[in-house]
């Protein structure tokens, strides 16, 4: 028995950012299958008399399934795990960049000028998401918010005013307001 499909596909950290998720186990071997049968999060099992069944998985959290096959022979499979991951909602917007003191070389340490090309800019972040700085409306850095605090040396910036802001995404793709 396999799962022959989650769908929407999860992205590249396993995480789906919609749901529901649609599942699809199917089975097969030389004699025929009797019947799938299969449990979500640790409830109650559901028996379906097809070598082929579709199911919903509903609601953000981390949601394991497990599943096995009958053959008509009443041979049963080994028990298969597999888990599905939903978050749907978007992490917590990072705090104002600001200027750090050693990157502000104006005439105070806080009046958030500068003659450092590639400048260090401080915050706030939900922890373990990924903080992105912009000039505008384009990227120059980013980190992994770390005990949640945050700090990017931009790309190089030129000679002139800068609106710089940030974003924070999560495992799932979410992104901060």
């Amino acid at each position: 028995i396999t799962v022959t499909s989650i769908t929407p596909t999860p992205n590249g950290n396993g995480y789906n950012s919609s749901s529901p998720v649609s599942v699809v186990l199917t089975a097969s071997d030389g004699l025929g299958i009797e019947s799938i049968s299969y449990s979500v999060d640790g409830g109650a099992t559901v028996l379906t008399a097809a070598p082929i069944v579709m199911f919903t998985i509903s609601g953000d959290g981390v949601h394991p399934f497990s599943f096995s096959a009958r053959d008509i022979a009443g041979n049963v499979s080994a028990l298969g795990t597999a888990t599905v991951r939903i978050d749907t909602v978007a992490p917590v917007a990072p705090s104002t960049p600001a200027l750090a003191a050693a990157s502000d070389s104006g005439s105070s340490s806080s009046d958030g000028i500068t003659k450092v090309v590639k400048p260090v800019f401080t915050g706030t972040g939900e922890t373990g998401t990924t903080v992105t700085l912009y000039d505008g409306a384009v990227a120059v850095g980013s980190t992994v918010a770390a005990a949640g605090n945050y700090s990017i040396t931009s790309s190089t910036l030129t000679n002139a005013t800068h609106s710089i802001s940030a974003r924070s995404t999560d495992a799932a793709g979410n992104v901060s307001p």
